[in-house]
């Protein structure tokens, strides 16, 4: 009997590899298209998870890479996913050397995630002594959740494979399967007696795998553990505080486990205290609030919705009904995360239906005999499973107990993940009542036919149509942007710096790329030795140099770059476009730098020549320690934070020769100030008192146009409409009386430049463009009051002008 149970569970083993690796070929298109050709190549997360991938495989760990952030190293420790998710790291770690490609590398670990949760799913099944047939079909349907397709661009969220396996710890500890194990009157020697007991050694085993793939899984089983808890302390723990030691020993490891991983997070924050709390106060960007938990929730009509890419249209099309209803009522659109399918709503509106009638529980469940029946305090596995329903219902719902968590522990907000939990205990339900069917009915074909058609039928429920399709796109555009990259790198030296233009930075609304975008990075994917400036750390000291020096004119931008000996200059043009590119194109070919253009128009780079000086920089990137210079000055053209006419002085009256290395600390005059120089970037509220400029304005002409000249007399740079405070002009109405007659309508008169000290600046106001000032136009006495203002801060009474409106 031993050897044909050994060759059935071989046999079983062998099928939940095989069938699922077929499923997942055909499902996932791999009969049309190449594993190494991106799922999704949109530029988004996507992007951000192939370079975690990459710079895995190419230096061992996730957290700093050597080829983003240029000239720094970039450093990713304020995104604390990848951290938490260790464990899919080690293992594509381990895989790594068979793969030369990370897109390749990451997507088998996707396809193997297929076999990986049926066989995980499978075993937890029997360990709850689900049979075996039941166990097979929960663990198919359970590895091709629609969730998997949703977050299929990630090497975490979409391999959930050590769900099951802390669910069977969990439904241990609701059933107090350790009970037994539990009659000493010494606390040492219970504990003792638990870690001996090999079950519960596996279920710390399933703790510290889920604790190590993801910390929004190991926080959902937190609460799990905690709902396992209070139920353990209701049906007698109050009385007998010793059968709350399994869970607190669970609780506790997996608390210990989750805070350990995240160490090398917290040490770093705590070093580089700057990079989140600038000035001492929290970047708003990486707070998450409250309301968040709000925003990634569901539904119950969420949950049970089809499908919008459902095989069968009108299923599809009341999905996309019941979706849009839901965010009609949302400021921000949101679409089924965790959908339950045919079989898992059925499955869910069956477990409500049992909580609201015991007398069905009881008859469904009443043979159920995995526990002990002998003690009292047991609960079986059906009511173990209704009680884990019920709470993950709750607490994922909209206004549900995520919410309530929300407003002490905001960290963990996408509550809307938490029904995958829930979809395996509702086919464990179902493989529990099937299981008592076979054992009760004669008829166990005609019950083993109809779970096989279920299987199958919620298999191809739950696997959407649109999955097996890639953009036409997306091939083209990775083999133009490798060979763009392959060409570059052959004309470069290894560990070259290369200025990407434009900047961006993900956790910023960039201009060009948008909130959250990483395709400003995504050239890295396909270079072997290219150090790229975009994608270093928000707030690090090299990324403040990259988004302090993207505001300056090209031409300075390139003094800037060149100065730090950066030996290539590549331009995206999928979003450097029209005008823009041209007259850059033309600033480069004035200063003899030409663009060499990829032949689908997506990529431009430049091959930089060598400057006649280096800088370095402090640590901290907000001062230039030394300028060395290495050859007689040919440029004027010099880094923002070297004062040109000072050090024109200074090389005037040296006879020194060349190469000539100038420090600050012996030279400081010839050094700017950083305070001073960004004192008008429009990133800093400048006081009233510390602006000086005059605005002159002239009559309006024919065409209804007023010209105006802004001169900037401060000692440093007035950069006009750009950063979180900008300085722009805007406008007021007056009576001749001087009466206010409208303050300030929001009309800012367009411009875009930085003015130096001592420049000027012509700026027109086209009246056809303020409508506004209409109904003031009656009357010839009216007048318009322009006035600089940098809103967010202050208007400045001191730099205006009038003209008759």
């Amino acid at each position: 009997m031993m050897l044909i149970n050994h060759k059935k569970t071989i046999i079983t083993t062998l099928f939940l590899i095989i069938t699922p690796l077929i499923i997942a070929y055909y499902a996932m298109g791999l009969n049309h298209s190449d594993i190494s050709s991106p799922f999704v190549y949109d530029g988004l997360d996507d992007i951000w998870q192939f370079t975690l991938t990459k710079v895995l495989k190419e230096t061992g760990w996730i957290l700093s890479n050597p080829y983003l952030g240029a000239p720094e190293i970039a450093s990713w420790h304020y995104h604390s996913a990848a951290q938490t998710s260790a464990l899919h790291s080690i293992i594509m770690l381990v895989m790594s050397p068979f793969f030369d490609s990370a897109i390749t590398l990451q997507q088998t670990y996707y396809i193997l995630n297929f076999p990986l949760i049926s066989i995980t799913s499978y075993w937890a099944c029997r360990l709850l002594s689900i049979s075996r047939l039941p166990a097979v079909s929960a663990a198919l349907l359970f590895a091709f959740c629609t969730y998997r397709f949703n977050f299929l661009i990630y090497s975490f969220l979409a391999n959930y494979f050590t769900i099951p396996l802390v669910m069977v710890s969990i439904i241990w500890i609701i059933q107090g399967k350790f009970d037994t194990l539990l009659t000493s009157t010494s606390l040492l020697t219970t504990v003792k007696s638990l870690f001996r007991n090999k079950f519960f050694l596996l279920g710390l085993i399933f703790i510290t795998l889920t604790s190590l793939a993801d910390g929004y899984y190991a926080f959902f089983s937190l609460l799990l553990f905690g709902c396992a808890g209070a139920i353990r302390f209701a049906v007698g723990g109050w009385k007998q505080p010793k059968i709350l030691i399994p869970a607190i020993i669970y609780i506790s490891t997996l608390v210990a486990i989750s805070l350990l991983i995240q160490l090398p997070l917290y040490q770093y924050k705590k070093t580089h205290h700057d990079e989140f709390f600038q000035n001492n106060v929290a970047d708003p960007v990486l707070i998450k609030h409250p309301y968040e938990a709000e925003v990634y929730s569901s539904s119950l009509k969420l949950l049970l919705s089809p499908n919008p890419q459902h095989h069968i249209s009108a299923l599809g099309n009341i999905g996309s009904r019941m979706v849009d209803t839901t965010n009609a009522a949302r400021r921000i659109d949101r679409f089924a995360i965790v959908p339950l399918g045919i079989v898992g709503s059925a499955l869910l509106l069956l477990s409500f239906t049992l909580l609201i009638a015991p007398q069905l529980r009881y008859a469904l469940f009443t043979d159920n005999h995995t526990i002990a029946q002998h003690e009292k305090n047991s609960i079986g596995l059906g009511d173990s499973l209704l009680a884990i329903i019920f709470l993950v219902f709750l607490t994922s719902i909209s206004g549900g107990i995520g919410t309530l968590v929300a407003l002490i522990f905001p960290s963990i907000r996408a509550y809307e993940r938490f029904p995958i939990f829930m979809v395996f205990a509702l086919l464990l339900i179902g493989a529990l009542m099937v299981s008592l069917a076979l054992k009760t009915y004669r008829r166990t074909s005609f019950i083993s036919a109809a779970l096989i058609l279920i299987t199958t039928a919620g298999i191809y429920d739950q696997i959407p149509k649109n999955v097996a399709f890639r953009s036409p796109n997306i091939q083209p555009q990775v083999t133009a942007e490798s060979a763009f990259v392959n060409d570059l790198e052959s004309k470069l030296p290894k560990g070259a710096m290369v200025y990407q233009y434009p900047y961006s930075q993900y956790l910023t609304d960039n201009k060009y790329y948008g909130w959250g975008s990483f395709a400003h990075i995504r050239l890295y994917l396909f270079s072997h030795n290219i150090h790229w400036s975009n994608g270093g750390s928000k707030n690090s000291p090299a990324d403040d140099w990259n988004q302090r020096i993207s505001k300056l004119p090209i031409n300075e931008l390139l003094s800037e770059v060149r100065a730090l000996d950066f030996k290539a200059f590549v331009v995206d043009r999928t979003v450097i476009k029209g005008n823009e590119y041209t007259d850059l194109k033309r600033i480069l070919h004035q200063q003899h730098i030409d663009l060499v253009e990829e032949s689908s128009e997506q990529l431009a780079y430049a091959l930089l020549p060598p400057n006649n000086f280096t800088v370095t920089y402090s640590k901290d990137y907000k001062a230039i320690d030394n300028i060395t210079i290495t050859s007689s000055p040919d440029s004027s053209v010099y880094p923002e934070l070297i004062n040109i006419k000072n050090l024109e002085k200074f090389l005037a009256h040296n006879n020194a020769g060349f190469p000539l290395r100038i420090n600050r600390a012996q030279h400081p005059n010839i050094f700017e100030d950083l305070n001073i120089v960004q004192k008008g970037s429009g990133d800093f509220a400048i006081p009233l008192t510390d602006l000086k400029a005059t605005l002159a304005c002239t009559q309006a002409d024919e065409q209804k146009r007023i010209t105006m000249d802004l001169t900037n007399d401060n000692l440093f740079n007035l950069t006009l409409g750009q950063g979180l405070l900008p300085i722009s002009i805007g406008v007021h109405i007056k009576s001749k009386d001087g009466t206010m007659l409208l303050w300030d309508s929001g009309y800012r008169i367009p411009v875009n430049s930085i003015l130096k000290p001592g420049e000027k600046k012509q700026l027109v106001f086209d009246l056809k463009n303020y409508s506004a000032a209409n109904q003031y136009r009656g009357d010839p006495t009216n007048s318009l009051q322009f006035e600089l203002v940098q809103d967010g801060n202050s208007w400045f009474p001191s730099v205006s002008c009038t003209s008759s409106l």
